[in-house]
């Protein structure tokens, strides 16, 4: 069993359940490397109350393969720049000199190495589990907490070489403004150097890791040493005892790879070349199987068959575009810029753009169009005598307009009331002189496919 312990340190040094974070994973789960590390701080920096908090400082040890090195760097950077409170600007990772330092999670290995002492044999890690409970909060890797691949994702973000020395350095100040810097310092007083940017042109510390799936081999040897210790300490029968035998079988991992990691960088480089568009994915991926010879099962399948987005009748959108391409309702302009490229299927199509010329009388128009029964409306409908009028007269009272006998045009007065401005189709037609009301109307662009 593997443990990991984060200390959210306090003013008085109590160490209690509430601020001693246990992260535990079995040998055959995971390795113990960086990106399973940076997992660890990173789920308890999200999990930590940082409310009114404007700078955090990350005390560890500097071991190269766990804290000290690039992928504990891009932890910090994505969580300060995507999962933090508004006024948290700064982060600062300190490594004190090796052989003389003690961390409080050194003094909750020294409680838990005396309380194992106690116990003459272990089979099950839930005795692990139970005896560092009264330690601390435990959290077990795939149930409480996932490993995610944060050293292939600080591979592909950061710039290589980077523009500091990780190993020549005790401090680093992670910082956010208009992008997130990092500041190496090889003191522990002064601060003489620039903050860099270390992240690749174009890219950011925005990118999430992706899940690392459990399961790992033992090697040969660690088998054969077990074995010996086994044989050695063990009672008679150990061999065909389930509890052992269940801890020896590694967990399922992608099948072919030599490890999870291999595997979940070759899961990420397929996924980086596939199209960014949700609806394209599914579809490239499903022809990309199909050319090697990959059958997908019938759920898959309606997956990326209800993935595309929902299409309208034809008789829906039939009646919509003889509705705006009727002379009262749109205008159209001449100009070359007035015209957008359609695809249908493989074909382009070029069409005009059509411009509304009032919504608000557009829209009773269509409200009208859809509560008659008839299936082509008259383009120019007539009042008839008794008959309420299509427009709200008294609303068009209230604004000054007066409609021309078409509806294709309406009669504006300017703000002293002595001139009028008709517009005609939404294209001013006359105007008495300079003073007259510039009247605005809303412009929409509507293609439909």
């Amino acid at each position: 069993m593997y443990n990991f312990t984060v200390v959210d340190c306090r003013e008085d040094g109590a160490l209690t359940r509430e601020n001693v974070f246990i992260y535990t994973w079995k040998e055959n789960g995971n390795p113990k490397n960086s990106s399973a590390c940076a997992s660890a701080v990173f789920h308890a920096l999200r999990k930590i109350d940082m409310t009114g908090i404007d700078s955090v400082r990350l005390v560890s040890d500097a071991c190269c393969g766990q804290n000290k090195n690039s992928t504990f760097l891009y932890m910090a950077g994505h969580w300060l720049s995507k999962h933090v409170p508004r006024d948290l600007k700064r982060i600062e990772m300190a490594f004190p000199v090796r052989g003389h330092s003690f961390f409080p999670c050194d003094r909750v290995f020294g409680v838990l190495e005396k309380q194992l002492r106690l116990k003459e044999r272990i089979y099950d890690p839930k005795e692990y589990i139970e005896i560092y409970k009264r330690q601390g909060t435990v959290f077990v890797a795939g149930e409480d907490w996932d490993v995610l691949d944060f050293k292939e994702v600080s591979d592909r973000t950061l710039k290589k070489p980077l523009p500091i020395k990780i190993q020549d350095n005790k401090r680093f100040f992670i910082a956010k403004g208009k992008a997130v810097t990092v500041q190496a310092e090889p003191n522990y007083c002064n601060m003489i150097n620039e903050p860099h940017i270390i992240t690749k042109k174009g890219m950011s510390f925005s990118k999430n890791p992706v899940y690392v799936e459990q399961g790992v081999g033992i090697s040969e040897a660690k088998r054969a040493d077990m074995k010996k210790l086994m044989q050695e300490h063990a009672s008679v029968g150990w061999e065909t005892d389930q509890r052992i035998q269940s801890l020896a079988t590694p967990s399922s991992s992608g099948k072919g790879f030599k490890s999870c990691q291999a595997y979940s960088k070759a899961v990420n480089c397929i996924i980086d070349h596939l199209p960014t568009s949700p609806s394209k994915k599914p579809l490239a991926f499903r022809d990309v199987a199909k050319k090697f010879g990959i059958n997908l099962d019938e759920k898959f399948r309606a997956t990326v068959s209800g993935s595309q987005s929902p299409t309208l009748p034809q008789e829906t959108i039939d009646i919509v575009s003889s509705f705006f391409e009727r002379s009262d309702v749109v205008w159209t302009a001449p100009g070359m810029r007035d015209e957008v490229t359609l695809w249908e299927g493989c074909e382009k199509k070029k069409m005009r753009k059509y411009y509304l010329t009032k919504p608000t009388n557009s829209f009773k128009l269509h409200i009208l169009t859809c509560e008659t029964s008839q299936p082509s409306p008259d383009p120019h409908p007539q009042k008839e005598p008794g008959s309420p009028g299509l427009f709200d007269e008294d609303e068009d009272d209230a604004l000054g307009v007066t409609f021309t006998e078409d509806i294709s045009g309406f009669v504006l007065p300017d703000a002293r009331g002595e001139t009028c401005l008709t517009y005609h189709r939404g294209v001013p037609c006359q105007s008495a002189h300079a003073n007259c009301l510039k009247a605005s109307h809303a412009t929409h662009n509507l293609s439909l496919q």
